[in-house]
């Protein structure tokens, strides 16, 4: 079951971020977001206990995805597709953006499935781990009336 996370939901993302990340964002910026208009976060549930999450922030048509986490027992089994798909099903969604460890190699894997496309590469993106990312991005709609 997938549901829409509210503030109150926020011990049960945040218990998913520490376990997830090696650098977690803090409790209070997940809870802050969960206060904004644009942040849209969702809890995928199995038998009422939170297995992962998605979070992102939503304007017009345009979405970043900002974290997905799956907790380890739970990956490879397309939780993380479903999630993403709310977004990628969105039909007002024409854009979607996300940044990813240039070494997780899933991740990666999953985001090119689903059509994301490496656009560029953000240096020293993951301060602490001293880590690149690559920025993906998938763009639905193209809009042939734009001139460059």
């Amino acid at each position: 079951m997938i549901k829409r996370a509210k503030v109150e939901d926020i011990e049960e993302i945040y218990y998913i971020e520490r376990e997830v990340f090696l650098n977690p964002f803090k409790k209070d910026e997940i809870l802050n977001d969960l206060k904004q208009s644009y942040a849209y976060y969702y809890m995928y549930f199995i038998d009422n206990n939170i297995v992962g999450y998605i979070g992102a922030y939503k304007v017009l048509d345009e979405v970043q995805i900002i974290s997905v986490g799956i907790l380890k027992e739970y990956r490879k089994k397309g939780f993380a597709k479903e999630l993403l798909n709310i977004f990628i099903e969105d039909e007002s969604v024409k854009i979607l953006s996300l940044e990813v460890s240039v070494k997780n190699e899933s991740a990666i894997n999953l985001y090119s499935s689903l059509g994301f496309l490496k656009v560029g590469i953000r240096k020293g993106y993951y301060v602490e781990a001293k880590e690149d990312a690559y920025n993906m991005l998938l763009i639905k709609e193209i809009d042939e009336n734009i001139s460059y």
